[in-house]
């Protein structure tokens, strides 16, 4: 179920994340084969910038372990992450690419904790 929504880029609710914690806990691992695989997948639908897939993948290298797990996943990817108020997850590289450069004074990006919506606060 995990690989399958990384891969599809699909999301999970919150229920699903809770029973696979409380099945798994902090043992859930990705091989980092896969990890590899995972990364490719989601540059190619669009969720990182092609540019960025290789240093993301260089940051995971840098782990000593084998395996992946949540924290080394939350401590790479997660602050790179911004969720669209249609559900819709991209880095925020992405979306300043996506909008052309239209945005280079973002200072900071607020994620409603309520609707996850997504507010770009600008220097004006």
């Amino acid at each position: 179920m995990i690989l399958n929504a990384l891969e599809n880029l699909n999301l999970l609710s919150v229920e699903q994340i809770a029973d696979i914690y409380y099945v798994f806990g902090k043992d859930i691992t990705v091989d980092d084969k896969q990890m590899k695989e995972i990364l490719i997948s989601m540059t190619n639908n669009g969720f990182f910038v092609p540019d960025d897939t290789a240093d993301y993948m260089q940051k995971f290298k840098e782990f000593p372990e084998k395996t992946i797990n949540w924290k080394t996943v939350t401590k790479v990817i997660a602050p790179e992450i911004i969720i669209g108020a249609d559900g819709e997850m991209s880095t925020k590289r992405n979306v300043d690419e996506s909008q052309n450069k239209l945005l280079p004074e973002i200072v900071h990006i607020y994620i409603d904790p309520k609707t996850n919506a997504v507010k770009i606060i600008d220097k004006n």
